[in-house]
């Protein structure tokens, strides 16, 4: 056990893991909706506009969830699942912190690290195409502008990776 944490320790500057349900598999969505599911509003915006900043820096199209379901009307999941489905995005990228786990290589991962959790529905079936767990190193990363940045990287390098995304955009 020893080792498996310390090889996942070593690994934590890049750690991105990732995981397509076979059957989005070769789905490619070039419009999202970032939605960032934690109790500040604040930090959400920063965290949805971050997601969305990349994507479109990319060619892609994408939206923050505050802007179609601002905190000024009553939020709840299936208003926000209404909202996915009404929308043109062919996915809602859900952002949320990870909890904490109890294994010892879990914990070593983030010693010095914020974990994410980050789940990709398909709006059209309101089903879970992907997931992905990112842990952006604090050491890397000193302050909340530097995490966010290096998250929005790393999943957008993520969905590349997964042929998540549209291409010729």
């Amino acid at each position: 056990m020893l080792g498996t944490t310390a090889a996942l320790a070593g690994c934590a500057a890049t750690h991105t893991v990732g995981y397509v349900d076979p059957v989005y598999q070769g789905n490619q969505y070039g419009w999202f909706l970032s939605y960032a599911a934690f109790k500040d509003t604040a930090l959400e915006a920063h965290y949805e506009r971050a997601v969305c900043n990349r994507l479109r820096a990319t060619g892609h199209t994408c939206t923050t969830m505050l802007e179609v379901l601002p905190p000024t009307r009553p939020e709840s999941a299936q208003r926000r699942h209404q909202v996915s489905r009404q929308s043109s995005a062919g996915a809602t990228i859900e952002i949320e912190l990870a909890p904490h786990a109890q294994s010892s290589a879990v914990r070593q991962l983030g010693t010095n690290a914020q974990r994410f959790r980050i789940t990709v529905f398909d709006n059209s079936t309101e089903a879970v195409a992907a997931r992905f767990a990112i842990t952006v190193p604090t050491h890397t990363a000193t302050n909340a502008r530097a995490i966010r940045m290096a998250l929005a990287s790393k999943l957008v390098n993520g969905l590349e990776n997964k042929g998540l995304l549209a291409s010729g955009r």
